[in-house]
């Protein structure tokens, strides 16, 4: 139920629902996840992280980091940001946004050079947001 409030907008009804499931299973990670993913979309960055925190300490899933790296990026912290991007990818290497969103992690730290190759990488992958990217950053 959290996740269907998730996916049709329903962020404090998600964070009730899952408020609830962490109560009744408190060392599980399925609670914090979605609860951590839920207030990152209700811009709650902070407490995003928090949740996304203890959802790794109980079980390291790759979108817990992969929120947890685009909650950091909002909050300007770009090295956090690209160390959750570089555990997305190294232990997914073909998914293409956790490229892009590198990028613009890189970006923000002045690694261009680099930034262009993970854009051009994601292009290659189908992310196709990527090549605009790449005109615009990457081509000066």
């Amino acid at each position: 139920m959290g996740t269907v409030n998730i996916k049709t907008g329903n962020y404090t009804g998600a964070i009730a629902y899952f408020n609830k499931a962490i109560n009744l299973f408190p060392k599980s990670w399925q609670g914090y996840d979605g609860r951590g993913k839920a207030k990152y979309y209700l811009e709650d960055f902070r407490s995003a992280i928090s949740d996304l925190n203890k959802a790794i300490s109980f079980s390291p899933k790759i979108m817990s980091y992969y929120f947890r790296g685009h909650a950091r990026f909002r909050l300007k912290d770009y090295n956090g940001a690209l160390r959750d991007y570089n555990i997305v990818i190294m232990n997914a290497p073909k998914f293409a946004e956790a490229y892009f969103f590198r990028a613009t992690a890189k970006g923000e730290l002045g690694q261009k050079e680099a930034a262009c190759l993970d854009l051009s990488k994601a292009g290659e992958l189908g992310y196709t947001r990527a090549y605009e990217a790449i005109r615009k950053a990457c081509n000066n």
